[in-house]
């Protein structure tokens, strides 16, 4: 097989499995949303809080999922196309998702910031991994000369034509596809960070029902015991603790 052909056999796999993350992403989405609006139906009492998070990063991984997409499929039909005009095309592209990208990943970095600082040293480390990579690309790519281009060319055609034409002649394909593949990296490390938060969150959820099972088989335990007329010390004392763990465990 060519260059060529091992590049768009393995663009087909990725463009196939996040295609399909995003899809399974979107059922969880949608099965989060509406169990929130359900919960917050039925009582005003109930902490949505872990729910909610989780539906912010189901958010945030979906949309780095669709960057992800859209610089593969770049990065493919660069591979393929032959006439300058197309390769133009996908350039805009590129510099357009990376320029929205950043700006979307932007207004996620406080929420993730704070959430990393109360919760775990490891989510602070991946938070620092992205910005590590980031400040790699920065580095290496002027991220006011993507602005420029996104602003001017790729998010709508400019009025001065002469600008919008004398910018996309001086359009390189290599460097584009290069810079595309090095903000992959970018995208995979913002993977990594979201699949690590989604874990977390999850762990979160499972740690709280348990919580709530315990107390329930609790609360079953001494109804049993208050038909005989007498509570068990023990079980009272049992009682006790796990609404002091249940109360550490809001405070987390």
């Amino acid at each position: 097989m060519t260059k060529k052909e091992i590049l768009n056999e393995e663009s087909n796999k990725s463009i196939d499995f996040f295609s399909n993350h995003l899809e399974q992403l979107r059922k969880q989405r949608i099965s989060i949303s509406s169990l929130i609006e359900k919960l917050s139906l039925e009582s005003k009492k109930v902490n949505l809080t872990n729910f909610e998070n989780l539906n912010v990063f189901l958010k945030l991984s979906s949309l780095v999922t669709i960057s992800h997409l859209d610089l593969i499929v770049a990065i493919k039909q660069m591979n393929i196309v032959e006439s300058a005009w197309e390769k133009i095309f996908f350039i805009k592209n590129i510099y357009l998702t990376i320029h929205e990208t950043l700006i979307t990943y932007k207004s996620y970095q406080k929420f993730l910031f704070d959430f990393s600082v109360s919760r775990s040293p490891e989510l602070r480390n991946e938070l620092n991994l992205v910005k590590n990579h980031l400040k790699d690309f920065r580095k290496k790519y002027d991220e006011s000369e993507i602005n420029e281009i996104r602003n001017k060319v790729s998010g709508h055609i400019c009025e001065d034509f002469d600008l919008y034409y004398d910018t996309i002649v001086k359009f390189d394909g290599e460097h584009s596809t290069q810079m595309c593949i090095d903000f992959l990296k970018v995208i995979q490390s913002f993977q990594n960070l979201s699949n690590s938060f989604l874990q977390y969150q999850d762990s979160e959820l499972k740690r709280e029902n348990e919580e709530f099972d315990k107390m329930f088989k609790m609360f079953v335990k001494i109804g049993e015991e208050l038909k005989t007329g007498k509570v068990k010390t023990e079980t009272l004392d049992s009682f006790h603790d796990l609404l002091k763990m249940r109360e550490e465990f809001k405070k987390d």
